[in-house]
């Protein structure tokens, strides 16, 4: 377990231990990578769009690990489920809050960097990559479906626009 696990571990089973506890009900949500306007500069898209803003019209942008397949969701749509989650007398224990499709993060920047009308190369730098970093980080979605709750699609070019417009 890294250590990013082990922190998000511990307050899970703090939760989940209250709930068998006292017999409170409790839901963990579990939410996957989400993008959306007004995203801050520690997310890579948020870093990316960041540095985009600040590049001349041709310049280089710098990357770490692109290669990666991660579960991106529109934070809109995220909101819409944790609040039918919330209505929902059934959601209980740990549910994920993502698509269940794997996106490779190289497909975005190249279509946020279509947006921003400029002209930047991709440069990896050895900083930006995180050593160990899993190839496929993806969500499984048979607990939220259960719930009768699914994530549309991502339109990811119409939110890769608004983001860079923002």
């Amino acid at each position: 377990c890294s250590l990013y696990g082990a922190l998000k571990l511990a307050p899970t089973n703090a939760a989940l231990e209250f709930s068998a506890a006292t017999g409170v009900p409790v839901m963990v949500a579990r939410i996957f990578n989400a993008i959306g306007l007004g995203m801050p500069a520690h997310l890579a898209l948020g870093d990316f769009a960041q540095q985009l803003a600040q590049l001349p019209p041709s310049g280089m942008l710098r990357v770490g690990n692109l290669s990666v397949y991660r579960d991106f969701a529109d934070v809109a749509h995220i909101a819409g489920a944790l609040a039918g989650l919330a209505l929902n007398r059934q959601a209980r224990g740990i549910v994920n809050i993502c698509s269940g499709r794997p996106t490779q993060l190289r497909l975005l920047v190249e279509r946020l960097i279509v947006h921003s009308g400029r002209s930047v190369s991709i440069q990896p730098v050895a900083e930006r990559i995180r050593p160990g970093e899993l190839g496929v980080i993806v969500g499984s979605t048979a607990r939220l479906g259960a719930l009768g709750t699914t994530l549309p699609p991502l339109a990811f070019d119409s939110l890769l626009a608004r983001l860079w417009r923002h």
